[in-house]
């Protein structure tokens, strides 16, 4: 965070302006840059989410006093939408980020080991598997291919996700700009294939752990097999040793003539 913000006494806050529904004026950037601080605190705003519409209300509300803990302005409250859909495009931007630097062109199990720092593990691992690789988001872009073959490749995403910023397609990482999508079909058919790639790489990584999964079970009930045998024998030692104690020792006669 900034030291202006940091530096801040309890109860102070930075004034800001608005116009066109955007921060104007003194404090503008430092406001800009603590919406970025936000989005990317795990503590306040989710990542393992498919879109905005699923953080929950009470998150939002957290975000909000957020941002009202170190700054407002005369009209605060009356930008509060606008605010919270600000800080969804510096959201979806930061999951560009993500994607474009952990998990663009790089196998999943590599994907799923680098996590990024500052988030949490099943958030990740989540955000990997379900939403980057997810078939439910493939397969929904494919079905709007087949309806309309000739609808342009942003428009076809922005059908999923939203309108995209022109810097970030979503699903396509932050390496995609919205101008790469409105080339020619060639383009386009290389862009799905890499989704299709990574389909099936997701598809053989559960493969893989369903295989580990069932090998560790297998291990484990032979483990404990083992384990039981092991306390038969201990019992059967115990019972020997008992049986030995309660038998006296023989008695030696020796002759004296």
């Amino acid at each position: 965070m900034c030291k202006e913000v940091v530096a801040l006494e309890i109860g102070q806050k930075l004034k800001v302006t608005f116009y066109n529904n955007r921060t104007v004026g003194t404090n503008s950037k430092l406001f800009l840059r603590h919406l970025g601080k936000i989005v990317r605190d795990r503590n306040i705003c989710p990542l393992g989410v498919s879109s905005r519409n699923d953080i929950k209300q009470e998150k939002l509300n957290h975000m909000w006093a957020a941002i009202k803990h170190k700054f407002d302005s005369v009209d605060m409250n009356d930008h509060r939408d606008h605010i919270l859909r600000w800080m969804n495009e510096l959201w979806n931007k930061w999951r560009g980020y993500l994607h474009a630097k952990y998990v663009k062109d790089k196998p999943i199990q590599q994907s799923l080991r680098n996590i990024p720092r500052g988030v949490d593990k099943k958030e990740w691992e989540w955000l990997v598997k379900e939403h980057f690789a997810s078939e439910s988001f493939q397969a929904q872009l494919q079905e709007i291919v087949q309806e309309n073959p000739y609808l342009p490749s942003i428009e076809i995403v922005e059908k999923c996700c939203g309108p995209q910023t022109r810097s970030h397609v979503f699903g396509f990482g932050g390496g995609v700009k919205t101008n790469d999508l409105k080339g020619g079909t060639s383009s386009k058919a290389e862009l799905f294939s890499t989704l299709r790639s990574t389909r099936e790489d997701n598809k053989s990584l559960n493969e893989e752990n369903k295989f580990l999964n069932e090998e560790n079970k297998s291990l484990n009930n032979r483990l404990s097999t083992l384990e039981n045998a092991m306390k038969e024998i201990m019992k059967m030692k115990e019972f020997i040793a008992t049986q030995q104690s309660h038998v006296q020792p023989a008695t030696s006669f020796v002759s004296t003539e």
